[in-house]
């Protein structure tokens, strides 16, 4: 009997060894594993998701991540930003470093640079400069009416070329063409009659058609018809959308961009 008593004990014994041995290895790793990660931030997406993102949104969800030390980089090369919109992300960098995946570990204090594509700073003296040639006689109007009367030749001349793309019937100098491939990226101007500007004014004639359309895709719509304004302007005014003479949407007076329909 007390050599049975003996067994039980020593194996008892033996179990008790084998947990303390084991939540010490487990307690280790988890320690290890904690001094590893100290200090250090996941990235919440990969470089290949990167593609059509605008940086605004980018920027964002690394500051929400905890990074500290995100940078921009503007690259001013858009003219018509439609295919490449206004704000689209060209690369995106850490410590140098452009290829990372989703999940990876940085320091909250690495460098992150984002680089996006933009238009052109607006030049103040190019513009400012006919105002000074104007008599101080001639009324301000009759300057602006002459003014537009060329921005809208070339504006619409422009919206012809996109509706002749958009059809696949010029090539890319503008050509006529009978073997030309449509290109979807025009494909908004093919809604658009007219487009006047008047300065602080955009008024924009469209088919019926366009009244089918979701608000999101007449947003998008508008948006690229500002593009296109604004890439031979360098402005982009308060804009309003007609359809038959009859007023359908406007865009936001604090956000050009933004829109509300009808």
């Amino acid at each position: 009997m007390d050599k049975r008593r003996k067994i039980i004990i020593l194996g008892i014994s033996l179990f008790v060894i084998i947990i303390i041995l084991t939540v010490g290895v487990i307690t280790e790793r988890i320690a290890d594993k904690n001094a590893e990660n100290n200090g250090l931030i996941s990235i919440p997406f990969s470089s290949l998701d990167l593609e059509k993102e605008n940086y605004a949104k980018i920027v964002k969800q690394l500051e929400d991540a905890g990074f500290v030390n995100v940078v921009t980089l503007k690259i001013e090369d858009l003219s018509l930003g439609i295919i490449t919109k206004d704000g689209e992300v060209e690369s995106l960098t850490i410590d140098g470093e452009d290829n990372f995946s989703n999940g990876d570990r940085f320091d909250k204090n690495a460098k992150i640079t984002v680089s996006y594509h933009t238009f052109p700073e607006k030049n103040e003296s190019a513009i400012e400069a006919p105002e000074t040639e104007v008599p101080k006689t001639e009324a301000p109007k009759e300057v602006a009416v002459e003014d537009y009367t060329e921005a809208n030749r070339l504006i619409n001349e422009t919206l012809l070329l996109s509706q002749g793309w958009a059809l696949g019937k010029l090539d890319e100098n503008g050509n006529p063409t009978e073997n030309g491939t449509p290109n979807a990226a025009f494909a908004f101007s093919l809604y658009v009659y007219n487009i006047e500007y008047l300065g602080d004014k955009l008024r924009i004639t469209v088919d019926p058609s366009f009244m089918q359309l979701s608000d999101a895709e007449k947003t998008a719509i508008a948006n690229d018809v500002q593009g296109s304004v604004y890439s031979l302007t360098n402005n982009r005014p308060y804009t309003t959308f007609f359809v038959n003479g009859n007023a359908i949407g406007n865009s936001k007076i604090t956000d050009a961009q933004s829109f509300k329909w009808d």
